[in-house]
């Protein structure tokens, strides 16, 4: 009755051995616990109190070794294997853990609970084992967690495929040439005759910090996308590769970066027309009409496409010169024939035709933001200096130094008050009231749409020069920089052929438009074109 008022721990634990030698077990292990013996707590709980549960939340908590081989002890006495590796590794018993993993099927659960705290020496015998067994994949793992990266790129291969992320990633790390040739070697599909996708070499020169050969080989593989009618992939690519290079303070290439601006200038255009908005459509349009070599797969929609906007946008000039382009014998037969008729008429017709010496109407001006000089909204060129211009990614018009922001999702920059009218839009189309953003296709809200500082604008306007792309050692602290060269285009060509059988899908325009609507950007503007001249 006086035990509450005494302070001495060594009292306490003589009065909880008399209350444990009293068959008392409850009021012992609170005087046990008062003296700061836990694990004399922990063994009253699991077996003279019958309580397991409360024993293993005090071992949880107080991480006691003792307490955790009292436990882990227990458990294999009830059968517990699970309970007793997670214990006996608490104990710092890694050793018997990792027998007891192996004789019962738990090696998962011994390398999650070992977690970061897993030694070299520990993930070499788990990567054995699992070798052993023939579990490829994650052998592979752990050895590369000790080190091992040679034996893990075997492994890794050996997987095929599916294991190919994890094969780059270890590359990557190793930065050693031989590693970097064989893995190189097993995606040309030299040792199996199977070609993997082309996106693979691109990963591993990013993952190798070879950023300039990563951007040449992006630049191949989304022209075999693009040749192929798969825009939303190509464009998903040079996205990536613009993000990457951009991150790491490596200018972009003009190759690259003109590649982007058309596919997402044609990306744009069906929200452009659903809206209305058929003058931006037009320019757009005539950004990529102008370009429609690059659009194999689709030149007669892309060119029906643009008379039809350039019609309604009043550019009667560019919309006639398109429609003769279509009406040449390598492109006639593949116009809509609803179209043909139309377009035939435009030609045929005096009066649909433009008069000598007309123009179409000038295009807007706003100001150049590098030398504040009116200049066309979708030219991307500064007048003066004959530099790049940053894209506005919701109209494909030039930036202007103020109405500037950068999208939170995609970190490239556009027009504020252009994205604010784009977010409203998209929610009010939507059911569910949700916007996505013109190039990641994410979640976006105007409350996360910011107007950029200065500091901001500068740096965009100032993309580093050529002669400062960083090395590998710059990326690599001192590892050894891989000099292999990324596969020709030629290669890649061959690649992409073989792989694309059964592999690459959906070669409509309409499958890359961010759009509930599947008809193709021709179709859709034809029909409604159609209802308006009738």
């Amino acid at each position: 009755a006086i035990m509450h008022k005494v302070n001495l721990p060594k009292l306490h634990l003589q009065y909880a051995k008399a209350c444990e030698s009293a068959e008392k077990f409850l009021q012992a292990a609170a005087a046990y616990e008062s003296a700061g013996d836990m694990d004399s707590v922990v063994r009253l709980y699991l077996h003279q109190l019958e309580k397991p549960e409360k024993a293993l939340e005090i071992v949880r908590r107080t991480h006691s070794s003792g307490g955790a081989q009292l436990v882990a002890r227990f458990c294999q006495q009830e059968g517990d294997f699970r309970g007793a590796i997670e214990f006996l590794l608490m104990a710092q018993r890694s050793e018997e853990a990792f027998e007891l993993s192996k004789a019962h099927g738990h090696m998962e659960l011994y390398t999650s609970v070992l977690g970061d705290r897993m030694s070299p020496d520990d993930a070499l015998n788990v990567a054995k084992h699992f070798e052993s067994i023939h579990e490829s994949a994650l052998a592979g793992k752990f050895y590369a967690v000790c080190g091992q990266y040679a034996k893990a790129l075997k492994l890794y291969m050996h997987c095929g495929e599916s294991q190919l992320n994890n094969a780059i990633e270890i590359v990557g790390k190793a930065h050693s040439d031989s590693l970097t040739h064989k893995l190189i070697d097993f995606l040309m599909g030299e040792p199996d005759g199977i070609p993997k996708d082309p996106n693979y070499i691109y990963r591993l020169y990013i993952a190798l910090g070879n950023f300039t050969q990563a951007a040449r080989t992006a630049v191949i593989i989304a022209r075999q996308e693009q040749e192929l009618g798969n825009y939303k992939q190509a464009h998903a690519v040079l996205y990536e590769t613009n993000i990457q290079l951009i991150a790491h303070g490596v200018r972009v290439p003009q190759s690259l970066r003109q590649a982007f601006i058309l596919l997402h200038s044609y990306i744009l255009v069906m929200k452009k027309v659903k809206r209305g908005d058929h003058q931006t459509a037009a320019r757009l349009l005539l950004r990529v009409a102008k370009n429609i070599s690059k659009f194999p797969s689709h030149v007669a929609p892309i060119l029906t496409t643009t008379v039809v906007e350039c019609q309604r946008a009043q550019l009667r000039v560019a919309a006639y010169e398109y429609a003769l382009v279509l009406m040449r014998p390598e492109h006639r037969n593949n116009v809509d024939a609803q179209f043909r008729r139309k377009i035939e008429a435009m030609i045929r017709r005096p009066g649909s035709r433009p008069q000598d010496g007309e123009t179409d109407p000038t295009e807007p001006q706003t100001p150049c933001p590098i030398s504040g000089l009116p200049l066309p909204q979708f030219k991307l060129e500064c007048p003066t200096t004959q530099e790049e211009l940053p894209m506005c990614i919701v109209t494909g018009r030039h930036m202007e130094k103020d109405d500037w922001c950068i999208c939170p999702n995609s970190k490239m920059p556009a027009l504020l008050s252009e994205y604010k009218k784009y977010i409203q839009a998209e929610m009010n189309e939507s059911s569910t009231k949700q916007a996505l953003d013109p190039v990641c296709a994410k979640p976006i809200t105007l409350n996360q749409i910011k107007r950029a500082s200065a500091l901001e604008i500068e740096k965009a306007l100032k993309p580093p020069p050529d002669e400062d792309i960083p090395t590998n050692d710059e990326h690599s602290a001192g590892k050894k920089k891989s000099s292999s060269q990324p596969p020709s285009k030629k290669q890649i060509s061959k690649k992409k052929k073989r792989h694309t059988n059964g592999h690459l899908s959906s070669t409509s325009p309409s499958a890359v438009i961010p759009t509930n609507n599947t008809r193709s950007i021709a179709s859709d503007v034809g029909s409604s074109s159609g209802e308006e001249e009738e």
